[in-house]
């Protein structure tokens, strides 16, 4: 595990603490990494592909809105 640059985000996922970590890379050449993590599970991703995640989500998010006419 990589050393943590900054704490993206902090919440609660079905009840337990959940955190959003960008990280040092591993070694020199390599990417940051996010890692999102509760108490129970950890998930590691190379930064690009997170944004990806990331802004498709969001992307999707705005299309369901203006399908069904939400705000």
């Amino acid at each position: 595990m990589g050393e943590i640059i900054k704490i993206l985000s902090k919440g609660k996922l079905r009840g337990d603490q959940f955190s959003i970590e960008l990280n040092k890379p591993h070694s020199r050449d390599k990417e940051n990494s996010v890692h999102i993590q509760t108490s129970k599970f950890r998930w590691e991703v190379p930064e690009s592909d997170f944004l990806s995640i990331a802004i498709s989500t969001l992307s999707a998010i705005q299309k369901i809105k203006r399908n069904k006419k939400l705000k």
